[in-house]
């Protein structure tokens, strides 16, 4: 008995989202070492409580090794982040690498997966990368929350939006007017609390004799690290018993040794002449000739009986360019009738000092320097005085003179008196003695985060190595206790220092100058050695080109040093802070309100557009503010160990060379089939596509039927899966999914009704039902469609129907008849195979036979004879000679009969071009086939659009 439904019973075609039971966990696989428990231990007195313990020193051991083999990863903290009121400050950032390479502390901010995991850390200081540089929009002052980076094209600084996924807000530190040096900031850290406590307990152990300068006497590693001229028998003996240096000793001793025995240098002599102790300061002032700044004068004043013992002043060998009179004092007068030279004076000096004598001077490396003397026992008040900002800081001679001995120094227009320095140096040391070491000692607790690195255990239970890569003498500067620091003049010589650095450094530092030297924000210094932590900000209007070459420059140079950079390394980009050229010229102009209100000038007096008003106050504000913005950027170096990709090739990914190598190209089709060529992507891509058009490009279907009549032998069910097969032409963008209402957004409506009745007037013979009877066979052109609502109108001329009116559904006899109604809804073939618009979507890579020898033309036949039909063809050159030519390598299936004839070896490659798909999309008549592969690429871009929400989600919110 067949069974019927009921009138306008519903039959439903969807399919059912049927869940599989869990299954329990398998026990016959035993747990990984990382996730085996800590055994109990024994009881006190158990005969195995040693086993255990050894048990579980083992497995202590198993769980950090396999910890530290998984690969490190980055995430922002989105919970800490929505709790934030402030953006990430540049201190923050420094920390992140004083918790991967020192002591510090995890940050709230960056989640690091596996943290001994990262090999390296890479942290760039490029000024001048700003929101509208990456194509971003400003973020709201005060937002702390990661923006999410765009497309490369639409970035001046491509790259950045390649291997970054966020840009982190970031505030410098400063005044309401002022913004302090983010290179301070960054390159400082606060000292831990045990060093702290170390200070703290020297400090009180600390034993000094008032009497006695040689508390004061620069040891070893302070010499290395400022720079001082080492003599040779000191220095062969710190190269052969290295452990007697600090680890803060960064300058080699082999370089400083080896400069006091060429190029004139002289040395104390290595005995003594007697065992009284004598302290001498020493002052040179100097001139500049063709070799840069040389001894003009040297004065030098005994501590114990305050006279002047040396005061000469020195010829240089080569004709002075400028005599630095505002500076030195000297004069062309001066100097013209004078015929010491250095050597006369190097001379003269060693007549007053030997070995155990105390040199006192005021950054006397560089007296010691242009003197061209190395000597073993040096005071430096620049050093045993501290400056109120602390390292790297040195404090000045006029600053300490009258700061700590109310005494002015280096007032007289005519230039620096060496004698007045001299003595002022003597007096800072009787001060200092008189008062203890802690006097003239700022105790602010800061310390340049290279010494931190180097004193700090470390990832390998030793310090970690660092290198400052910088633009100057950051040797002298911010990297005087890194391991190892490179003076350069350009960025391209940052780059190479940088890479060539990350090889064997744990903590790399460079700097990127030229961006926001193009863009007016800063301006290069005359003097290439200056030893000033930043270039001086200036107000200037850069001109397009030179910016749009700055752009591009620092975007390949960025590019270089990303993908030279061994696999584990964390790359950090950061701009530091916002475009200063405002901020610049409102304190520029405050500066000279202040100065003409000094000299009491009547407002009356003062152009009115020099006036300083509090309008303008509160500009400067804003602008300090928008000053301070900075944006960071955090990525992980990953290597190239995934499917796809092979050893020695460069598989950097870059939107311009993508856009250069993608090509599509229509070989022919029609509304039933199409084949394209896909040029220049990855087979995923590829694959993704096919997929899509299977199961993601969304169609109109049939899916429910309301049957109220049915007399023919077919059941319902069946026949409803019948009509759920039929291709529908509609253009499904003008319907919206199901949402569980019927509406005329989401549904069409078809009518089914058809009956069966005999021809009147047929021959008597006739056997043929489609002659004998009217609507023998019920047709897919039968149904109708009812349009309501708006549907007349937004589907116009192109009604919805049945692509192929033709397709029989049923038989019926005279007396048969059905009647339904069909509801059509939109869907994909995730959901129902009868959703998916194509009856096949398949690709290949495209054939290449690579020749390697010529075929011999007895062989041309037999060769073309291994191949299908069409591949190649046999033709004859202008000699006569037969030789194989292609035809169509379209037509190849990538034979392999070639290579079973022993002939050929040799002679041919089969081989596939990799990124070259040939595509066939056939369809199933519910669309167009030329419309199918736009309408994926749709697909896709949606896909995407929701796969970077997801990940910022996931990258962002982890925690929220």
């Amino acid at each position: 008995m067949t069974t019927r439904s009921p009138p306008n019973a519903q039959v439903d075609l969807s399919l059912s989202n049927r869940k599989r039971k869990p299954s329990p966990p398998s026990l016959s696989n035993p747990p990984s070492p990382s996730a085996i428990s800590t055994p109990l231990k024994s009881p006190p007195g158990d005969a195995g409580s040693k086993v255990e313990k050894r048990k579980n020193k083992k497995l202590k051991k198993a769980e950090t090794k396999a910890q530290n083999d998984k690969p490190p990863s980055l995430s922002f903290a989105g919970g800490e982040l929505r709790k934030r009121k402030g953006p990430i400050s540049v201190e923050e950032v420094r920390d992140v690498f004083l918790y991967l390479f020192a002591d510090g502390t995890p940050t709230k901010f960056l989640v690091i997966e596996n943290p001994r995991s990262v090999l390296r850390a890479v942290l760039l200081l490029v000024p001048g990368i700003s929101p509208e540089a990456i194509g971003v929009t400003d973020p709201p002052i005060g937002s702390a929350y990661p923006i999410t980076i765009g497309a490369p094209d639409t970035s001046k600084i491509p790259v950045i939006n390649s291997c970054y996924s966020h840009a982190c807000p970031t505030r410098a530190t400063g005044e309401p007017t002022k913004l302090h040096s983010v290179l301070t900031t960054l390159l400082q850290s606060p000292v831990s609390s045990e060093q702290k406590r170390k200070r703290l307990l020297e400090r009180q152990q600390q034993k000094f004799s008032n009497d006695d300068p040689s508390t004061y006497v620069l040891d070893m590693p302070d010499m290395l690290d400022n720079g001082y001229p080492i003599p040779s028998y000191v220095g062969e003996g710190l190269s052969a018993n290295p452990e007697s240096i600090r680890a803060t000793s960064s300058w080699p001793v082999a370089a400083l040794t080896a400069q006091t025995r060429e190029n004139g240098w002289v040395e104390t002599p290595q005995t003594a002449r007697d065992g009284a102790l004598k302290v001498v300061s020493i002052d040179c002032e100097m001139c500049e000739t063709e070799d840069g700044k040389v001894l003009a004068r040297v004065c030098a004043v005994d501590f114990y009986s305050d006279k002047v013992v040396y005061d000469q002043l020195v010829q240089p060998d080569k004709p002075v360019t400028d005599y630095l009179t505002q500076f030195s004092g000297i004069t062309a007068e001066q100097l013209a009738p004078v015929t010491h030279r250095l050597p006369d004076a190097q001379a003269g000096l060693l007549e007053l000092i030997d070995k155990n004598t105390i040199i006192v001077g005021h950054s006397l490396e560089n007296d010691l320097r242009v003197l061209k003397l190395a000597h073993p026992r040096c005071i430096d008040t620049s050093i045993i005085y501290k400056h109120p900002r602390g390292a790297p800081y040195k404090p000045g001679l006029k600053w300490l003179a009258q700061k700590w001995l109310n005494l002015d120094i280096q007032m007289k227009p005519s230039g620096h008196d060496p004698e007045e320095d001299a003595r002022a140096c003597l007096a800072l040391l009787a001060k200092k003695m008189k008062e203890g070491p802690d006097f003239g000692v700022f105790k602010q607790d800061i310390e340049s985060i290279f010494e931190r690195l180097s004193k700090s255990n470390g990832r390998h239970g030793k310090g970690s190595t660092s290198a400052v890569i910088d633009h100057g003498n950051p040797r002298a500067w911010h990297g005087a206790k890194a391991t190892a620091a490179v003076s350069c003049q350009t960025d391209d010589q940052v780059v190479a220092g940088v890479i060539d650095a990350a090889q064997n450094h744990d903590f790399v530092f460079g700097r990127l100058l030229e961006l926001s030297q193009a863009l007016g924000w800063t301006t290069p210094r005359a003097q290439p050695n200056a030893t000033s932590p930043t270039p001086t900000p200036t107000p200037t209007e850069p001109d397009a080109p030179t910016i749009e070459a700055a752009y591009a420059a620092v975007n390949a140079r960025i590019a270089t040093i990303h993908k030279s950079l061994p696999a584990g390394t964390v790359l950090c980009i950061m701009s530091g802070n916002g475009d200063p050229r405002n901020m610049s010229a409102l304190n520029t102009k405050k500066s000279r309100w202040d100065g003409m209100m000094r000299e009491r000038k009547r407002p009356e007096d003062i152009p009115q557009a020099e006036w300083w008003t509090m309008e303008q106050g509160r500009l400067l504000e804003d602008a300090t503010e928008r000053a301070k913005r900075g944006l960071a950027f955090f990525c992980l170096v990953t290597n190239t160990e995934f499917p796809g990709v092979y050893p020695g090739e460069d598989h950097s990914w870059d939107f311009d060379k993508f856009k250069e190598k993608l090509h599509v190209e229509v070989r022919g089709g029609d509304d039933e089939a199409v084949d394209f060529d896909l040029v220049g992507v990855d087979a995923s891509i590829a694959n993704a596509f096919r997929r899509i058009l299977i199961a993601e490009v969304p169609t109109v279907a049939i899916e429910n039927v309301y049957i109220w009549n049915n007399t023919s032998v077919i059941q319902d069910e069946v026949l409803a899966h019948r009509l759920g097969l039929v291709p529908i032409r509609a253009d499904p963008a003008l319907l919206d999914f199901p949402d569980g209402n019927t509406t005329d957004r989401n549904t069409l409506v078809f009518h089914l009704s058809v009956t069966c009745s005999r021809n009147l007037g047929v021959a008597k013979d006739e056997t043929d039902p489609a002659v004998l009877y009217k609507n023998a066979n019920v047709l897919s052109g039968h149904m109708e469609w009812n349009g309501v609502g708006e549907q007349v109108n937004d589907f116009g001329n192109n009604p919805p129907r049945p692509h192929n009116p033709k397709i029989l559904l049923a038989k019926l006899r005279p007396g048969q008849e059905l009647g339904m109604e069909l509801h059509c809804v939109k869907g994909t073939g995730q959901d129902h195979a009868k959703f998916s618009p194509v009856a096949t979507a398949s690709y290949r890579l495209m054939p290449h036979v690579l020749f390697r020898q010529p075929i011999p033309s007895e062989l041309c036949d037999k060769f073309v004879s291994c191949f299908p039909a069409g591949v190649f063809a046999v033709e004859q050159d202008a000699k006569g000679r037969k030789k194989v030519v292609v035809k169509d390598m379209r037509k190849d299936t990538v034979s392999r009969e070639v290579l079973r004839h022993k002939e050929f070896e040799g002679m041919v490659e089969l081989t596939r071009i990799r990124d070259f798909f040939m595509f066939r999309i056939e369809s199933s008549g519910s669309i167009p086939a030329p419309n199918l592969m736009p309408m994926a690429v749709n697909v896709m871009r949606q896909k995407i659009a929701k796969l970077k929400a997801a990940a910022e989600n996931l990258y962002v919110n982890r925690d929220a």
